[in-house]
């Protein structure tokens, strides 16, 4: 996807049980870092080197989570600008707004009833550190 402002992020958009947030922000990361390493691998040897994940709340609002994800000490340029990724309750989204906006009312068949699920959309950015 690429933004107004010409910047190019890539989005993973995944409904995930509440009950598999942990496992699933896991698997997407385990994701993200393998596509990254195969890429720097390419183009020079490098070792995979085993770092600790630092995960921080960003902003946390009504219907949405976000936190972000970077490799604590990374010594690669694996990630090197981290990933964020934020969980929207769309149903309660959906819910509190249906009545003033009716075309979003169109959308709940597509979610479960119970409203056990969230969307887990990561996005990962090419951005400048500000070291």
């Amino acid at each position: 996807m690429i933004l107004s402002l010409g910047e190019e992020i890539e989005m993973y958009l995944r409904m995930v049980k509440r009950s598999k947030i942990k496992e699933s922000i896991f698997c997407y990361w385990c994701t993200i870092y393998e596509e990254e390493l195969l890429k720097v691998k390419e183009k020079e040897k490098i070792e995979p080197i085993i770092n600790k994940v630092l995960i921080s709340e960003l902003n946390k609002k009504k219907f949405q989570t976000d936190i972000f994800l970077e490799i604590e000490n990374n010594k690669t340029q694996i990630l090197e600008t981290g990933t964020e990724i934020n969980f929207l309750e769309v149903i309660d989204y959906i819910n509190e707004y249906k009545n003033k906006v009716n075309q979003y009312e169109k959308l709940l068949k597509y979610f479960d009833e119970k409203n056990e699920e969230v969307l887990l959309i990561g996005i990962k950015m090419k951005r400048e550190r500000l070291d």
